[in-house]
């Protein structure tokens, strides 16, 4: 009988360690589950964070490019009525043709100042 008592008692210990095993594999699922949705919490506020990141960069350079179309417009603008500008005041005033006239007349003016030195 020392035998069967010796393996009952074994028994017992061996149920007890199942049961405490069991006990602990419980508290260690449930330790899991409360770090997994806390890791899950923690990942959605940094993907509203980073969502929200992207949309200002998104919405900063949508305004860069805005900034940079509106200056080349007001250029480009600029050019325009300018040029516009010099073919209305060619379009008002009378075509010269004098323009040749003038560059002889300096012509001759040079060789009389050349002759007057000598």
């Amino acid at each position: 009988m020392p035998a069967k008592k010796t393996a009952n008692t074994q028994v017992t210990r061996l149920r007890e360690q199942v049961a405490k095993l069991r006990e602990d594999n419980k508290t260690l699922k449930t330790q899991l589950k409360e770090q997994k949705d806390a890791l899950d919490h923690h990942l959605n506020e940094a993907l509203e964070e980073v969502y929200s990141a992207g949309y200002i960069d998104a919405l900063e350079d949508m305004d860069a490019k805005g900034n940079a179309m509106e200056a080349y417009m007001e250029k480009a603008m600029a050019e325009f009525e300018k040029d516009y500008a010099k073919k209305l005041k060619a379009k008002k005033a009378p075509a010269k043709k004098t323009t040749a006239k003038k560059s002889t007349a300096k012509k001759t003016t040079k060789k009389t100042t050349a002759r007057k030195k000598k």
